[in-house]
């Protein structure tokens, strides 16, 4: 057998992971000392020549994200970053589905703000019975012109002639009984003012809605590092620079539901209070590779890895919408208890040392591990909205918000590089709304526009222990991401309403779609 040193380019050395892999693949359960380490390599030399069992290097052991035994071999754990960086993807993956669910209640506040019975019509938010149509009285006829008449001429007076006396016979007088005066007619009752409009009662609202959600998401990132296998002894000379690359494929789904309750009339006449709980079940599957190129092939090999992970379980919170005219606020917290299970399998590029003087020789051997954990991801977000109607039938409305993931793993966490932290995400943009009407159905479509950025992505992996290498290659702290969604929404009358969505987002390493489908009803 010839030395692995004349090995002159890391293609090659690639090349050899299936036979490798057959040879001297090492398939331990999983533990805090050889989920991402076996406990013992043999190298193909014998005292620096090539040929024979080769040297046995025990006690291998995880440190500062290598597989080393600090005074004869090391190599770059691939395996152990991609690990690390599931943590930041687990966070990422609950604020996506905590996002899902606060669009899914923002449609729901708005149901008591749109839906009005028939005869009444929707007035700064509030229902009100429709006004009577305003008839106008005729004016009166003008009054007709009366002409003088002319006054006779006076008549022309004559004698008289001489009286004739005759003698008439009396009738006897007859008694005529006088009519009673008619009664007088009575007063005409007063005319009452029109009563007010009567608001509708809406002073209390009972509603449900469950939605369906789906998500892909692709990354990418590289850095540089340096490889020490030597970490005790007088020298440190075995110093690889090691170019480090990754990427992901996340998948992810679930449904969420929730019932509430609308009161209006809280504190003035426009506004009003939702309030209510809700419950889900969410899955994600993670796949990571991780590729290490060496530098200096002579002296460490290059290596690989590949990484799966799922994550699922249920999750249970409460949300309040408090609206006021045009201004909302939406605030939800909620709790994910999750099961978090992993496996990889990984090609290790060792290089010998003697922590004095380089031995110029280097080799590959197979790994592979698995692990489970528990993890519980407490979210808390807040969205603050004001809608701005410019005409009947198109609004815009600004929006802010944020989202705050702190993720609590169990004390088996601790094998697989995890640890508790934190991700806090900040984000605004605006919506432009659409008002029409499909076969008498109030139709409203949404495009919304957001930057969010986070801000702080604290912890989620052991740095500075015992997979000290820096987990951040696939996060997404400092990067400015940009998300264009669609929406549209059916009022189908009787309290029921219907959506879809659409969204795609992106940013430095990041591409990502996803959609859902919501289902609203109140009585």
């Amino acid at each position: 057998m010839r030395k692995f040193s004349s090995v002159t380019g890391n293609g090659a050395i690639l090349a050899f992971v299936v036979f490798v892999g057959a040879t001297v693949f090492s398939g331990e359960s999983a533990s805090a000392q050889s989920v991402f380490c076996p406990a013992i390599v043999s190298t193909p030399f014998k005292n620096n020549v090539a040929g024979g069992s080769g040297n046995t290097v025990p006690k291998i052991m995880p440190m500062t994200g290598n597989c080393t035994n600090p005074t004869a071999a090391g190599a770059f754990s691939g395996a152990a970053l991609a690990s690390q960086a599931i943590g930041d993807l687990a966070g990422s993956s609950t604020i996506l589905e905590t996002s899902a669910a606060v669009k899914a209640i923002e449609e729901r506040r708005e149901m008591p703000l749109e839906a009005c019975p028939p005869g009444e019509i929707l007035v700064d938010g509030i229902c009100k019975a429709r006004p009577a149509p305003v008839v106008s009285a005729a004016p009166p006829p003008p009054a007709p012109v009366v002409s003088a008449a002319p006054r006779p001429a006076a008549p022309v007076v004559t004698a008289a002639p001489a009286p004739v006396t005759r003698v008439v016979a009396r009738r006897p007088k007859t008694k005529v009984a006088k009519r009673a005066p008619p009664a007088a007619a009575p007063p005409p009752a007063p005319v009452s003012a029109p009563p007010p409009p009567v608001l509708y009662d809406r002073s209390f609202r009972i509603g449900s809605w469950a939605q369906g959600f789906g998500d892909y998401e692709h990354r990418t990132g590289d850095e540089n590092t340096l490889m020490n296998c030597c970490t005790m002894g007088p020298g440190n000379t075995n110093i690889t620079p090691l170019a480090i690359s990754a990427s992901s494929t996340t998948s992810s789904g679930g449904f969420v539901g929730g019932i509430d309750g609308a009161k209006r009339g809280l504190l003035g006449p426009q506004d009003g209070i939702l309030f209510g709980l809700l419950g889900g079940y969410t899955w994600t599957n993670i796949s990571l590779e991780t590729t290490a190129l060496s530098s200096a092939p002579s002296q460490t090999a290059s290596g690989s890895s590949r990484t799966t992970a799922n994550i699922n379980g249920p999750s249970l919170g409460m949300y309040v919408a408090y609206f006021n005219g045009p201004g909302s606020n939406d605030f939800l917290i909620k709790d994910d208890f999750l099961s978090l299970s992993q496996n990889e399998s990984q090609i290790l590029g060792f290089g010998t040392c003697t922590c004095i003087t380089p031995s110029n020789q280097q080799f590959i051997a197979g790994q592979s591990g698995s692990g489970s954990t528990n993890l519980n991801q407490l979210t808390i977000s807040d969205n603050v909205n004001y809608r701005v109607r410019w005409y009947d039938w198109m609004w815009i409305e600004p929006t802010a918000g944020i989202r705050y993931v702190n993720s609590s793993y169990a004390s088996s966490a601790e094998a697989l590089g995890l640890s508790d932290g934190y991700i806090f995400r900040v984000q605004g943009g605006a919506k432009l709304g659409f008002d029409s009407f499909v076969g008498g159905n109030h139709l409203t479509t949404v495009l919304t526009g957001l930057l969010f950025d986070d801000v702080v992505v604290h912890g989620n992996n052991i740095q500075g222990g015992s997979f000290g290498q820096n987990g951040n290659i696939l996060s997404d702290q400092g990067k400015v991401q940009a998300e264009a969604i669609a929406l549209l929404s059916l009022d189908l009358g009787r309290g029921v309403s219907a959506s879809v969505e659409g969204d795609v987002y992106g940013g430095q390493g990041v591409f990502g779609a996803g959609g859902k489908a919501t289902v609203r009803m109140q009585w």
